[in-house]
């Protein structure tokens, strides 16, 4: 078989053809389907699995970043729902691993009531056969003052949604920059 080899944590088939039209999919049991350009991210094989491509890898990066930026808990929740597995798993530097979505949605849902107008920014988006690595950063202010920090992902896709990601940010930046505002407060009698 010609073409590459997407890796097993994907869609576990051959992706042939070099007309950049259509993409064929083989899976395993040999069964093919082609697929137009436009509707490759929500192409299914015949299995039922998703059909993973770059463009929806890509996609999930943005709607992440668009998830973050939503204020409402429960809509938020909602649209990391889409976006997210519920096996999945995130793997942040020097903390824990966060396993389950309703684990990674009860996590992250303080930052955005702790902050005021917290808002994400997608920087770099880089897509792999089974995944996507961005850099973003994000904005808020703590009693008024301006805060922000920048990290790095690396996301894992399965079925056309992040199963995994390993996430690098300074942490350690951010409290300086809490304890410096809570510093120069003045004390109040």
């Amino acid at each position: 078989m010609s073409g590459a080899r997407y890796g097993p944590n994907c869609c576990t088939g051959w992706i042939v053809g070099t007309d950049f039209s259509s993409v064929d999919y083989r899976a395993p049991s040999g069964a093919q389907v082609t697929v137009p350009r436009d509707r490759l991210w929500s192409a299914r094989a015949p299995s039922g699995r998703v059909v993973s491509s770059r463009r929806m890898n890509s996609d999930l990066g943005r709607r992440i970043i668009e998830a973050g930026n939503i204020t409402d808990p429960a809509r938020r929740a909602a649209a990391q729902r889409e976006v997210f597995a519920p096996h999945y798993v995130l793997h942040p530097r020097n903390d824990p691993d966060v396993v389950g979505l309703d684990a990674y949605i009860q996590r992250t849902s303080p930052s955005q009531q702790f902050f005021d107008s917290m808002e994400f920014f997608l920087d770099d988006l880089i897509e792999t056969a089974d995944g996507f690595v961005m850099r973003y950063h994000w904005t808020a202010a703590y009693k008024g003052q301006p805060i922000g920090n920048r990290a790095i992902e690396i996301n894992r896709v399965a079925d056309g949604l992040v199963v995994e990601t390993w996430n690098a940010q300074d942490h350690w930046s951010v409290i300086q920059q809490i304890s410096a505002i809570d510093a120069s407060a003045p004390e109040l009698d």
